[in-house]
């Protein structure tokens, strides 16, 4: 995940024929499927970044917090992600984007 994480851009490809000699996870064949699981699996990828550096701003205690603007938006950006909404699809303004650049969370 580290290199999908710091790459520029993702881009899905997905199978979508039938071939006997290449063995699919599920089974079988479904587009819609593999491209729900794939976007869940990227979704929760960047829930566990986010709640990691949640973790660390709390162990670090009220009095050592640096920038409570951060504290905030990942606070949001994680309740959102629990809604299964992506970063990409989040209402962020350019300033909370350029915030979440140091998480490389993705963008639009």
């Amino acid at each position: 995940m580290n290199a999908i994480r710091e790459a520029d851009v993702i881009v899905h490809v997905l199978r979508s024929f039938e071939n006997d000699e290449i063995v699919h996870v599920d089974d079988g064949i479904d587009v819609k499927r593999d491209l729900a699981t794939v976007d869940l699996e990227l979704l929760l990828a960047d829930l566990q970044v986010v709640e990691t550096r949640l973790e660390r701003i709390a162990a670090q205690g009220k009095k050592k917090l640096e920038n409570p603007r951060e504290k905030r938006l990942l606070e949001r950006v994680k309740e959102q992600l629990e809604d299964e909404i992506p970063v990409g699809a989040m209402a962020l303004d350019d300033a909370d984007r350029e915030r979440s650049c140091p998480y490389h969370l993705p963008h639009r």
